[in-house]
Parts: structure tokens; sequence; C-alpha cells
């Protein structure tokens, strides 16, 4: 479920794309950071009546995040179209996500166990695809796009991110496979 597509000019080619998704796990995730910020201000200045408000602010949106968009089955987020309809891609959003601490341990470890070490899921020889290899929206394509290639910035938030939730291993392994992949050309 996409919205009604736009035309855009890529590369010369014409395509209908979705410009966005209505509600999105990236923006409520970083909600969710920016109200523990907040909360800590608060906090730093004796102010803990505040501290407290924030950070039950910060609760309610990952307790919406979870309830909206989570789909238990799938051990992901999905962000939702103008119709409410999840946007069927399985997107490295998810461990953003976790980045900004937006996900619960059950969440964390059912996205880590399912997607994060599945070679065909976001445990590729060239890890971190931008879109699970086994989802139907990856292309492998040279040309810069979010549906397939790793992005830098993938690499600099698995680091809070995995670290934040103790998969300090997984690092580790990540980062084998992208030296690996880096000195093979992959």
């Amino acid at each position: 479920g996409r919205f009604t597509p736009i035309k855009v000019d890529h590369y010369g080619e014409v395509r209908e794309v979705s410009p966005f998704p209505i509600e999105s796990g990236d923006l409520m995730a970083s909600n969710v950071a920016i109200r523990h910020t907040i909360a800590r201000i608060y906090a730093l200045r004796g102010d803990s009546e505040n501290a407290k408000l924030w950070n039950l602010k910060a609760i309610d949106v990952q307790a919406y995040l979870k309830q909206s968009l989570w789909v238990g089955g799938a051990g992901a987020c999905f962000d939702r179209d103008y119709r409410g309809s999840i946007m069927d891609v399985l997107s490295i959003n998810n461990l953003f996500m976790m980045y900004y601490g937006a996900f619960d341990r059950e969440m964390a470890n059912a996205f880590v166990t399912s997607h994060m070490l599945d070679p065909k899921g976001f445990a590729t020889a060239m890890p971190l695809p931008s879109v699970a290899f086994r989802d139907r929206h990856f292309v492998n394509d040279d040309r810069p796009n979010f549906n397939g290639q790793p992005r830098g910035m993938s690499y600099r938030r698995a680091i809070g991110a995995l670290e934040k939730y103790g998969y300090f291993s997984l690092l580790t392994d990540i980062g084998g496979k992208l030296l690996f992949a880096v000195r093979d050309g992959s």
C-alpha cells in the first residue's frame, strides 16, 4: 500500500513514486530521542517535574510506535501510508529506530534475530543494505537509491543502535564483513 504516485525524473527515466509515508518510524523514533533529551536538560537544571513529564511523553511516543507500526510476526516496524496501510518495505530504518532508543528490548531482539542475523536480510556479504536483500523492493543498482545499496549512515548508526541493546559481537561481525567486502570490491 503506497500513495497515489507522483512522476519524477530519475536519471532521465520517468518513474512513479510515493513521495513519503504519513506515519514514519524514523520520525517517531527521532521524536522519542528529542523528548528524552529535553527531559535530560530539565533534569540538569534541577527541574525533576518537567524531566519526568518529558520522559513520559517519550514513553507515549514509543508506545504509539509499537502499537501502530510494529508487526510482531514480521519482527519489524513498517511505515504507513495516508490510508493507514502498511508500506511493506523491510528497511534498515528499523536499525535507525534502535539507534534513537525507540524499540523496547523485545522489539530489538526480534528485529536482530529475524533480520540482522539473516544472510537474506541485512547480514549480506556487503552488510546493511538499505532494504532487506530478500525484500521484493530490494534493487542492486550502482545508481544512488534507497532500495538496496548500503549507506554510510547505516554503519554509523549501527554502532550506537547495537551497543544500546548489547549486541557487541554483531558489531564485530558487521565490521568484518564490511572490511572483506571493501577489500574484495563487492
